[in-house]
């Protein structure tokens, strides 16, 4: 080994030429636009969890006269002890259900999500025996972690024909170190797109709701996690969105699901 790094020189490689004027200015446009968000962790309690059995008042969802899925239940009140959005509301729970097929890019997709805010105490309730196998998920317990989310440099307006190789390698490291390890699920903040990044523009186009797309939130992500069997298509993710007057109203009748896959 020592012939042959004395051969061929054996010199270490130069380090990268520090970022450029350019790149620095599209840091700090990123850095400038972070959000709030809480990423969930394995652990806690079991008052949030993703899968398992909801602790449901009420008849069990279903649409199109399926039951839908249970995804998650999350308590509001550990959220907000974790530095939670404060358009949520402070108290209670909320149960998400959902029929991963409702893509949420056509109008004919409304309904494909629900959302139910619970207050009264409540057994978890098992899934009615109809709902396939596959569709029931072993309860994983989480808890909530404070944390930054970065935009994704598709939010900007970057001229990317005037980005050189070293350029677009250096913005690329990083977006890439700003990136939340795998499963991603969050709520808060930007999404961590498999697809098209623009989903609050979807959001408002496809629910043609009153003001614009700048009043959509990201209520809750949930990643694909095959060692807990939970997986949407192959490798996908699960977008819960409300409009923040809403969420605020404790309105969750009008969330909209985006489902998108690799």
């Amino acid at each position: 080994m020592g012939f042959l790094k004395g051969l061929f020189g054996g010199r270490e490689k130069s380090p990268p030429p520090p970022p450029s004027d350019k790149v620095l200015a599209i840091q700090d446009a990123l850095r400038a636009r972070v959000q709030p968000c809480l990423r969930l962790r394995p652990g806690g309690a079991g008052a949030s969890r993703l899968g398992g059995e909801p602790e449901l008042t009420g008849d069990w969802p279903v649409w199109k006269g399926g039951p839908m899925v249970f995804v998650a239940q999350l308590d509001l009140t550990e959220m907000r002890s974790a530095g939670g959005p404060d358009w949520l509301p402070a108290a209670g729970r909320l149960l998400f259900f959902c029929e991963p097929g409702a893509w949420g890019s056509d109008p004919e997709d409304a309904g494909g999500a629900l959302v139910r805010h619970e207050t009264a105490p409540a057994e978890p309730r098992l899934p009615p025996t109809d709902l396939p196998r596959e569709a029931r998920f072993k309860a994983t317990p989480v808890s909530f972690e404070a944390g930054e989310s970065w935009p994704s440099q598709e939010r900007l307006e970057i001229d990317w024909d005037t980005i050189g190789k070293h350029d677009y390698a250096a913005l690329e490291a990083f977006e890439e170190a700003h990136t939340p390890e795998t499963p991603a699920h969050q709520v808060g903040g930007y999404p961590g797109a498999v697809q098209d990044d623009a989903m609050e523009e979807i959001c408002q186009e496809v629910t043609q709701s009153p003001r614009g797309a700048q009043d959509w939130r990201l209520l809750l992500q949930v990643d694909s996690d095959r060692e807990r069997g939970m997986t949407w298509f192959d490798s996908g993710r699960l977008y819960f969105w409300i409009r923040e007057q809403d969420a605020r109203a404790g309105d969750f009748s009008k969330v909209w699901l985006i489902v998108q896959s690799g």
